[in-house]
């Protein structure tokens, strides 16, 4: 199992001012293609992938609330992914391992998830649980907040 970063995740920066108000996020990856960087070195290369591999895709900073999102991909033959926070403990903690074979835009739905305020600077990723991805684009979109969210 490897750990693989988008640059704007790696980098702890998304290119946004996120420290006030409501926004959205989108991140995008297409395998076998993107220049990734690995984590554990800060090299650099586009990676053939395996099962259990993750990609970090958004750097999501300290006092943000992701309040929803889904996942875009392509058919991606015979792979699984799961969306999550890996640091927080929970890689499926927005997607537990949906079946990626054919194209879809598939909404968060865990009961868990939402509104989840990071106390802590963390990253949203993507992790193959099962297959190897040959081909394909994953797009992921996070609509957040930096102000404070009372559900009470």
């Amino acid at each position: 199992m490897a750990t693989y970063a988008l640059p704007a995740a790696y980098k702890t920066s998304n290119g946004k001012d996120i420290t006030v108000g409501d926004f959205s996020v989108v991140a995008t990856f297409e395998i076998l293609t993107d220049t990734l960087f690995t984590t554990s070195s800060g090299a650099t290369s586009v990676p053939t992938l395996a099962a259990g591999d993750i990609v970090q895709m958004v750097y999501i900073p300290v006092g943000v609330t992701v309040l929803d999102g889904y996942l875009i991909t392509d058919a991606i033959t015979s792979t699984s992914v799961s969306v999550g926070d890996q640091s927080s403990g929970n890689a499926d903690r927005y997607v537990a391992a949906q079946d990626q074979s054919s194209a879809a835009k598939r909404y968060f739905a865990s009961a868990e998830a939402f509104p989840k305020t990071y106390t802590t600077a963390d990253t949203i990723d993507v992790t193959f649980t099962t297959g190897i991805p040959s081909a394909g684009t994953v797009t992921l979109v996070l609509f957040c907040t930096s102000d404070t969210v009372d559900l009470t």
